[in-house]
């Protein structure tokens, strides 16, 4: 399952092509429920995407995260009130788990993360930030030079989706430097990542792409 998972995320990575990465995931032992979504959801196929964490939920296949997943979907479909809806028996739990993470220490992140957005869609935008911050603080490059470039590709998308494009393009600077060692950011990446969609016609956005296509292009 997770070798079909990385399989996708790399397709992705590279080409752009979501449909080829969905094919490579759902071939994989267990279909990966997480990248099925994330993949259903960069192609805007909302409903797609709950039945599949539906499915998932009636075959006992689900973590404990699946609600903050339903709670995403809903929420970049604009179905905002069911989105909080979902979140709100989780987010004190959510809160308590990063909470107890280890100080200076870059275990929990993707729990941060959830937060991050889970605050997010709770219109908690400053609490948001703070958690995407911390993430930084907490998993620099220089502590672990691989999961540190995904982090800052993380911490960048997060930015963009709380609308902070000025905070987001340093970091996705940062990450076009390591020349692609991340195996997260790419111009495919960011031509359909909908962290980035409000900021598709801003000429800032699109020459980061360009650059990233440009650096693509040599390797």
């Amino acid at each position: 399952e997770q070798a079909a998972a990385r399989l996708g995320q790399l397709l992705v990575y590279r080409t752009g092509d979501i449909e080829a990465a969905l094919k490579a995931v759902r071939a994989g032992r267990g279909a990966n429920v997480d990248m099925q979504v994330v993949l259903l959801t960069f192609q805007k196929k909302y409903d797609e995407a709950l039945s599949v964490i539906e499915q998932a939920k009636a075959d006992g296949r689900l973590r404990e995260e699946a609600p903050e997943m339903q709670a995403g979907v809903l929420w970049r479909a604009g179905r905002i009130d069911e989105a909080r809806a979902v979140l709100q028996p989780r987010i004190a739990a959510m809160r308590e788990e990063v909470a107890a993470l280890p100080v200076n220490s870059g275990q929990g992140q993707g729990a941060r993360y959830r937060l991050a957005t889970a605050e997010q869609i709770l219109g908690n935008e400053a609490a948001a930030l703070s958690q995407v911050e911390q993430a930084l603080e907490q998993l620099p490059i220089a502590k672990d030079p691989a999961n540190g470039a995904i982090n800052l590709g993380r911490a960048a998308g997060a930015y963009a989706s709380l609308g902070r494009l000025d905070l987001a393009l340093p970091l996705l600077a940062r990450v076009r430097a390591l020349d692609g060692t991340d195996l997260y950011t790419s111009a495919a990446t960011l031509r359909i990542d909908p962290d980035y969609d409000k900021f598709r016609a801003d000429p800032r956005f699109q020459a980061e792409v360009a650059a990233f296509a440009a650096r693509d292009a040599k390797r």
